[in-house]
């Protein structure tokens, strides 16, 4: 499963560089261990994700 990425959620829009939190916030509710195309690497939202 992979998450839509709408124009306003690109990884590489100044929109997402000046505020990521809220999209992080979504991302962790809704796929917290998420592939990312764009960067070619996971993306983990959380540190309870990781250890």
């Amino acid at each position: 499963m992979s998450l839509p990425l709408s124009p306003t959620h690109l990884w590489y829009s100044p929109k997402f560089f000046a505020d990521p939190y809220p999209y992080f916030e979504e991302l962790r509710k809704l796929e917290p261990v998420h592939w990312s195309e764009p960067l070619g690497g996971w993306v983990i939202t959380s540190y309870e994700n990781v250890v």
